[in-house]
């Protein structure tokens, strides 16, 4: 597949820019990406996504869930800055159709396990007037979100009963948290969060499922429902108490009601509704307020976001690109139309800018299945889904120069957002330009210890720099 390498974002652009939100303590090399107006593909991304130009997408170099996309896009900056806010985009899609049919006059966020602010940066581009509190127990990202993001910053607690909360949120999300937590920790936050719900409003939190846990993971666990591993991506909280869980739908449910208790109205399971991995439980809360008016045109279910994938990518020649690949979308009762599926071919731009709002090279739509006929797609997603594989040609109108990006859009969400032909070395060589000084004035201070960069970065840059 397609991973461009070798375009590093300046790193010192918001502080040498003059943006207020990164002065005082904030040294050189506090963020690891400013602006998406220092990459070409996220700039490029945001424009299909149609994220709002006010979107903040600074980077902390300390945020883990970046390192994680850079290990998962195999150590790719462009790729992995793609992967971090698609991911964030993602989440806030799903807590935006869930505050959107809020039954709650007063509409409040809190964000428990925010980070550094991955999620919560498109709640407060895409509606500023939302009270939003990021909540987190590292203190230097309680800090990035309140300063950076302008929300309300929330320190969280190793110890249910000290947490601060106060209470009183529409919305309660906790996504990638009870994924981590042992057996007691989790039902003790599990009850304690409840209580931060506002009668008539909704706790969204994310598990991870017990039928999809790896084979060699058990230790006698499995029969119980509960299976806690002590393992996980972070790198500085105990894996005692932070590692990796799985549960059973019985398991969970149940522990839904005990902590609910009375004021339990309803549990709705969305299977893999967050990032096509984890699922969702959305609890919403007794209450008397009645549901406004638009959320009773809502449909009753959450909405998983479409999936696909670019399965196959070839070039004929300078100007001729076949794509192979497939997408689904889940049924939607309030539609009478198919979604709309359609490949486009883009051109990073010269002048990098968001938004960009520039015409596809090339595209085409492809027909939409009303029911999915490929053996593996069925199994994994079910009768709720439409879809199917296809395959298209693209006809470029200029001869292929390697800077080209492909694009699958399933009503309107970039599914799959890719850099066209890696094997050209051209692509590598004519971006690693791009940005090679600033790569190595980035290194440079890692080497001397003047950044403070995470090593596995300084890793990343000196295997794009080494000569191949």
């Amino acid at each position: 597949m397609v991973h461009g390498e070798g375009v590093l974002s300046p790193v010192s652009s918001a502080k040498s820019s003059g943006d207020a939100r990164l002065d005082g303590p904030t040294d050189h090399f506090e963020v690891a990406h400013g602006t998406p107006t220092h990459n070409r593909l996220l700039a490029a991304y945001l424009d299909r996504l149609g994220a709002p130009s006010s979107l903040d997408t600074t980077v902390h170099r300390s945020d883990e869930m970046f390192a994680s996309a850079m290990s998962e896009c195999q150590s790719s900056w462009n790729d992995a800055l793609v992967l971090y806010h698609r991911c964030g985009a993602w989440a806030w899609r799903m807590a935006q159709q869930l505050l959107d049919r809020s039954r709650c006059e007063h509409q409040s966020w809190l964000d428990f396990g925010c980070g550094y602010g991955r999620m919560l940066r498109f709640g407060v581009a895409n509606n500023p007037d939302l009270a939003i509190t990021g909540c987190e127990i590292d203190p230097a990202a309680v800090a990035f979100v309140e300063r950076q993001f302008g929300v309300t910053g929330l320190q969280s607690s190793h110890r249910p009963e000290q947490f601060a909360g106060e209470g009183g949120h529409s919305l309660v999300t906790v996504q990638s948290v009870f994924t981590h937590l042992p057996q007691a920790s989790f039902e003790a936050w599990l009850k304690r969060l409840w209580q931060e719900v506002a009668p008539g409003g909704v706790l969204c939190l994310s598990t991870h499922n017990l039928d999809h846990k790896p084979e060699q993971v058990d230790d006698g666990q499995t029969e119980t429902g509960f299976v806690f591993e002590r393992h996980s991506e972070s790198e500085h909280l105990d894996h005692e108490v932070y590692g990796t869980t799985w549960v059973s739908d019985a398991w969970i449910r149940a522990a839904i009601g005990r902590a609910a208790g009375s004021a339990l109205d309803s549990i709705e399971f969305v299977p893999q509704g967050l990032w096509d991995a984890q699922d969702l439980w959305v609890v919403s809360k007794a209450g008397k307020g009645e549901a406004t008016e638009l959320a009773q045109q809502q449909s009753t279910r959450l909405l998983r976001l479409p999936v696909g994938y670019l399965d196959r990518i070839e070039l004929l020649d300078n100007r001729t690109v076949t794509v192979s690949g497939w997408g689904v979308a889940e049924l939607d009762a309030t539609k009478d139309i198919q979604p709309k599926t359609t490949i486009e071919a883009l051109s990073l731009p010269e002048i990098v800018s968001h938004p960009v709002s520039h015409t596809p090279l090339a595209s085409a739509e492809v027909e939409h299945p009303t029911t999915i006929s490929r053996t593996d797609l069925r199994s994994r997603y079910g009768e709720d889904y439409t879809g199917g594989d296809w395959a298209v040609t693209l006809e470029l109108p200029e001869p292929f120069n390697g800077l080209e990006v492909l694009c699958l859009s399933i009503d309107g969400w970039p599914a799959h957002f890719s850099l066209l032909d890696k094997a050209d070395q051209r692509l590598r060589t004519a971006m690693q330009i791009y940005d090679l000084e600033v790569e190595q004035r980035m290194l440079k201070a890692v080497l001397e210890r003047k950044g403070g960069l995470p090593l596995r970065f300084a890793r990343a840059a000196l295997r794009r720099l080494r000569p191949r």
